[in-house]
């Protein structure tokens, strides 16, 4: 009996023990088949990632390089500037050294103007000194005129107190 039994136990066991490599298979199976159906997706799924990493690295470098362009540009126009500053700077030096010079000539004008008036006068006062040597000379010629005929009129009186 124990010899039937241990056949049995033996028959059920190797039954079980195939049952379990069988239900052992099939889940290794299943397993196999998910993690395949895993590996998939995560295959898809990091495809598609490296295409946005490579995307983003993309617009990345656009980016950089546009804010190198950007930082070129404020740079040049930063020169640009700075060198325009300093442009204006020598000129409004310039203008301020032609407006003293300016206010100097300005003041030597004035003075000038004050003298043109001073000679007008002095014109004026030339001219009526002309005016008056003219007239003294018209003067002086009519004495002169009668001075010579002072003679003559002498003689003509003396004739007529001579006849008288």
């Amino acid at each position: 009996m124990t010899d039937i039994h241990l056949q049995d136990l033996e028959d059920s066991s190797k039954s079980s023990k195939a049952s379990f490599d069988t239900a052992l298979a099939a889940a290794q199976s299943a397993a196999d088949e998910k993690l395949r159906s895993e590996q998939t997706k995560n295959a898809r799924v990091l495809k598609e990632q490296e295409m946005i990493a490579a995307d983003l690295k993309k617009d990345l470098a656009a980016a950089n390089s546009a804010y190198e362009k950007l930082k070129r540009k404020y740079t040049e126009e930063q020169e640009t500037a700075k060198r325009e500053i300093q442009t204006l700077h020598d000129e409004l030096d310039l203008v301020k050294e032609k407006a003293k010079k300016l206010v100097a000539v300005e003041l030597q004008l004035e003075r000038y103007k004050k003298k043109l008036e001073a000679v007008g006068e002095v014109r004026a006062a030339v001219t009526e000194a002309e005016q008056q040597r003219n007239s003294d000379m018209e003067k002086i010629l009519t004495l002169e005129s009668e001075v010579k005929r002072i003679p003559e009129l002498q003689k003509q009186l003396n004739k007529y107190k001579d006849e008288v």
